[in-house]
């Protein structure tokens, strides 16, 4: 907990608290949900009343490198798979959103010079994009495994940032073996 001072006269209290404890409140990365919110935009869906309802009017989400809270997010895609009709977001998004397309962390990961460079630069690095997310690379032989893993999930439906990230992956994969790249 984050507390100061209380100034005399202004405030009966000895203390205030500015930021109460957050052992459950994760950040994302707008950039992760940029993409997703130009493809609703581009298939004539209105964005405004959905970011309204879920809170996220209040951030300024033109720069991808900002952060908001993770919940909002999670209600955002909820409301977008429940109004929009888009009940599977990997088939959906699959072939429209692209890891470069996360602001400078997917630009960055994107122009590795190989698939097992960007693999070990989103083992790294990729609590960046979502604060509760980690990525795992484990090369066994001739073969690699990577898995994600979040820590603190908020609600029931966290599936949802799966399928989310699922669909960045598989743009990363298909990016580095191919278009006719099939997992």
């Amino acid at each position: 907990m984050l507390s100061f001072r209380a100034i005399p006269g202004f405030v009966r209290a000895e203390t205030v608290c500015i930021v109460g404890t957050m052992t459950l409140t994760h950040l994302a990365q707008v950039g992760f949900f940029q993409p997703i919110l130009e493809t609703v935009r581009d298939s004539g869906a209105p964005v405004g009343p959905l970011l309204r309802q879920t809170g996220l009017h209040r951030f300024d989400l033109e720069v991808g490198d900002n952060y908001v809270p993770q919940q909002p997010v999670l209600s955002l895609l909820g409301l977008i798979r429940k109004r929009e009709g888009v009940d599977d977001f990997v088939a959906y998004l699959g072939n429209r959103v692209h890891v470069a397309q996360l602001a400078n962390w997917g630009s960055t990961l994107s122009h590795r010079s190989n698939l097992l460079s960007a693999c070990r630069f989103a083992a790294r690095y990729g609590h960046v994009v979502l604060s509760n997310e980690r990525i795992r690379l484990e090369i066994l032989g001739r073969k690699a495994k990577v898995s994600l893993i979040f820590l603190d999930p908020p609600t029931t439906e966290w599936s949802l940032f799966e399928y989310v990230n699922f669909a960045y992956m598989y743009s990363t994969f298909s990016m580095a073996a191919g278009g006719d790249t099939a997992p």
